[in-house]
């Protein structure tokens, strides 16, 4: 049954035209979402939320874009982490600095911890053509 659901959801979400009511409506309930954590990941009020559910507002192209991605790239949860959510996109914008490294014929992915100060120098200088000899 599990299986028939993801079809189902990833063929309204791959259809060209806007998504209708019911549709948001379905896409949010398979992904496990609650009308007020929904609205906490796209960052919107759960009035909001309502209204794109009621056909009384359309949901915003950028809403709804991601609303389809979210089908393909992650499975339904049962439960999300809103304390988590409520932590994140805090304070200035740092980039991630990720170190990949071959293992046993499989890619990992380690993050580099850089102090915010270092990775602005480093910016700059490849800023100025001065990648620090890498």
């Amino acid at each position: 049954m599990d299986e028939f659901h993801r079809r189902i959801t990833q063929e309204v979400a791959s259809k060209k035209a806007r998504l209708t009511p019911r549709e948001i409506r379905l896409l949010r309930t398979y992904l496990g979402f609650s009308g007020v954590e929904f609205a906490a990941v796209l960052d919107v009020t759960p009035e909001t939320v309502s209204r794109w559910e009621t056909g009384k507002k359309h949901m915003s192209s950028v809403a709804e874009r991601a609303l389809r991605l979210m089908i393909f790239v992650r499975d339904p949860i049962a439960e999300y982490p809103l304390q988590r959510l409520a932590e994140v996109a805090q304070g200035e914008a740092v980039p991630l600095r990720m170190r990949l490294r071959e293992s046993r014929a499989q890619w990992k992915a380690e993050v580099a911890q850089a102090e915010p100060a270092a990775i602005a120098a480093e910016e700059a200088a490849s800023r100025n053509g001065q990648d620090g000899g890498r």
